[in-house]
C-alpha cells in the first residue's frame, strides 16, 4: 500500500491472511510534490510513480500549465 505523508511517500507492506496485518511503515522518498486526490500513480510492479512536482521545484520552470483546449483544431491549423 502506498501513501503520502506530507513531503514523503510511503510504502506498507500488507501480509496476506485471514485478519488485517502490516509491516511498519518506510519511507520511500521524499520530495514537494503536488498534494491533491488522485495526484499521483503507481505502476503495477510498484517500482515507478507518476507525481506532479510542486511549482518552483523546476530549475527554470515557470510552475504554469497551459491548457489547450480543442488541440485537434489547433494541430490543424497550425499544419495548414
Amino acid at each position: 500500500m502506498f501513501y503520502r505523508n506530507g513531503d514523503k511517500m510511503m510504502a506498507v507492506e500488507i501480509e496476506p491472511g485471514a485478519s488485517f496485518r502490516a509491516r511498519p511503515p518506510q519511507v520511500l522518498f521524499e520530495g514537494r510534490y503536488l498534494v491533491l486526490s488522485g495526484s499521483y500513480d503507481v505502476s503495477a510492479d510498484g517500482k515507478r510513480f507518476l507525481m506532479i512536482r510542486s511549482a518552483g521545484q523546476e530549475e527554470g520552470g515557470s510552475g504554469q500549465v497551459h491548457i489547450v483546449l480543442e488541440w485537434f483544431e489547433e494541430i490543424r491549423r497550425r499544419v495548414r
